[in-house]
């Protein structure tokens, strides 16, 4: 009575990916339809984003299409009206695939020249024209600012860029402007909208603002004149996420901290000479030691 008896039946249907053969008979079937009875018309397809994949799925994706986008007798006559484009970075093309040790070239140079009829390449944008183009993206997304502001983001950006590199591209301008406008709303108006894009190219280097901040290495020299005074607290501000008052206890209570400790007068006296509030977090930090400092580590309270 207690024991039951199941039996069960499991079906699986599976249909085998489609071979590049039937997907050139589909694509052929497509374009005779769209173009063997309409000699006016012209057919464009567009491959975007191929420099962005794996290299192991772009090399698939396009042996793929090559199989049915390659010249063949038997077009009926609809392959002269009919264009593929793949727009392409090439430094991105290059990244795709490793360079063969023996011969020191690239897959992707072979593919590039091998692939391709006609290739043409986009010039660099003009000095002078990228300058306008930054101050006219910059006046389209901070209205309510001046032009001496845009003047000094400009300067910024092109004092952080290193000596005969090219012109900065529309995307990576678009991309700055962005983000000084995301963090404008963010704070309101409480930091200068100078401080914020410098905060902005800071970070897209890479820089370790905290480290640079307690060196005392930011602003660098040219710099300084084209942000604010409180630029440093700013910055704080910003790494922390952090009112600036409460920003600067954040930056400097650890450092302070490490250097009671070990001891490392030095440290202190740097700190001292670059961090305006550096007593006043000095207070508050000898008294988290001494409340937070076990007994076992007095010898630190003796340093302090």
């Amino acid at each position: 009575v207690q024991r039951t008896e199941t039996a069960s039946l499991t079906e699986t249907l599976d249909t085998a990916d489609p071979t590049s053969l039937d997907f050139e008979r589909t694509f052929r079937e497509v374009v005779r339809e769209a173009l063997a009875d309409r000699p006016s018309r012209r057919l464009v397809m567009v491959i975007d984003n191929l420099d962005r994949v794996g290299a192991a799925q772009a090399l698939a994706i396009w042996s793929t299409l090559q199989t049915f986008l390659r010249q063949r007798a038997d077009s009926e006559g609809w392959v002269d009206r009919f264009w593929c484009l793949l727009p392409f970075d090439a430094e991105a093309i290059q990244r795709l695939w490793p360079k063969d040790a023996t011969s020191g070239s690239t897959v992707a140079e072979s593919f590039l020249d091998k692939t391709f009829q006609i290739r043409f390449e986009v010039p660099l944008p003009l000095l002078s024209n990228w300058t306008d183009y930054l101050t006219t993206q910059l006046q389209a997304a901070l209205p309510k600012h001046s032009a001496d502001e845009f003047f000094r983001i400009y300067r910024l950006y092109s004092l952080r860029r290193s000596t005969g590199s090219p012109a900065p591209t529309p995307g990576e301008l678009k991309l700055l402007v962005n983000q000084v406008g995301a963090l404008h709303r963010q704070w309101q108006g409480e930091i200068p909208v100078t401080d914020l894009a410098y905060y902005v190219r800071l970070q897209r280097e890479g820089v370790s603002i905290i480290a640079e901040l307690l060196a005392g290495r930011v602003p660098a020299a040219g710099e300084a004149r084209l942000v604010s005074d409180d630029v440093r607290q700013s910055l704080a501000a910003l790494v922390y996420g952090a009112p600036i008052e409460q920003a600067q206890e954040l930056l400097l209570r650890e450092p302070i901290l490490n250097a009671l400790g070990d001891p490392a007068p030095d440290q202190l006296r740097t700190l001292a000479q670059t961090a305006p509030t550096f007593w006043s977090v000095l207070d508050v930090a000898l008294d988290q030691a001494c409340r937070e400092w076990p007994r076992a580590e007095g010898g630190k309270l003796l340093h302090a």
